[in-house]
């Protein structure tokens, strides 16, 4: 014989029977999951390319298919296309063919170069003073 004597009783810490108590409870037990990890893009910016401190500085850029060229940095977004002035393309055998202001796709950049100093201010310390 099955005993009902222990039917309505529940087990301690077991949850209601009330499926809306259920719910509720849980919900204050575990808050939604976008409250607690906010979406990436508004924690972090998206990356871009570190060449502020390039422009206006002169730059070997190395292509793929072993082409090279040398120019002033003028500006770049964040597919690293670059837009070089004065810029001179070094052909195999050491020629150098002027071309001007160009602009070079970035997914066809395999190495920049600075040929200038970057950044670094006043390293002489009392140099100057007299």
């Amino acid at each position: 014989m099955i005993s009902s004597a222990g039917a309505g009783r529940r087990a301690p810490g077991a949850p209601s029977a009330n499926p809306s108590r259920i719910r509720h409870a849980s919900h204050r037990a575990n808050p939604p999951i976008t409250s607690l990890y906010p979406h990436p893009t508004h924690t972090m910016p998206p990356p871009q390319p570190e060449l502020k401190k390039y422009l206006d500085k002169r730059l070997f850029v190395q292509l793929n298919g072993s082409r090279k060229v040398i120019g002033v940095l003028r500006g770049y977004d964040v597919f690293l296309n670059i837009v070089l002035d004065e810029a001179v393309e070094e052909r195999a055998g050491g020629e150098k063919v002027r071309i001007g202001m160009v602009v070079i796709r970035g997914n066809s950049v395999v190495m920049l170069e600075a040929l200038e100093r970057i950044g670094g201010g006043d390293r002489g310390g009392d140099r100057d003073r007299g």
